[in-house]
């Protein structure tokens, strides 16, 4: 079943990242209220592209450990409002790390409270996720 027909929150459409998200991404990792959040080695465009190469090549991993999805509303399939992921690679059965990022307008809204309620039963039953961790820039 396709990531869309799972993680569908009632705003947004959480989904595969595709190439023409890469300016979007790149955009908002440049967004100075963006960057007050990450150190200075996570900053520039340079930087983002890579990060954004890498969550494109996680979707050909086999099995998958790692997954970060775009974040789009949902009547603009194709937009772009931030990325959600759940990461396992390296660590116990059952663990992960959890991470959001929402473009800064998105803030404060509940956004990320919406998305959350359905990406966190979804990699409990899917991924067998029982513990996940976070870090909070804020």
């Amino acid at each position: 079943m396709p990531i869309a027909d799972i993680l569908t929150p009632a705003r947004f459409l959480v989904r595969e990242f595709a190439e023409h998200d890469r300016n979007a991404f790149i955009a908002c990792h440049l967004d100075p209220a963006f960057l007050l959040f990450h150190l200075e080695r996570e900053r520039g465009a340079e930087h983002a592209s890579h990060v954004f190469d890498l969550f494109l090549a996680w979707q050909g991993d086999a099995p998958r450990q790692n997954h970060q999805y775009a974040i789009a509303p949902r009547d603009v399939p194709d937009g772009y409002v931030g990325n959600v992921g759940i990461r396992a690679q390296g660590l116990e059965p059952g663990q992960a790390e959890l991470g959001i990022e929402l473009i800064p307008s998105w803030w404060g809204k509940r956004a990320a409270t919406e998305i959350m309620e359905v990406v966190l039963p979804w990699a409990a039953r899917t991924l067998r996720v029982e513990s996940a961790s976070s870090t909070c820039g804020a």
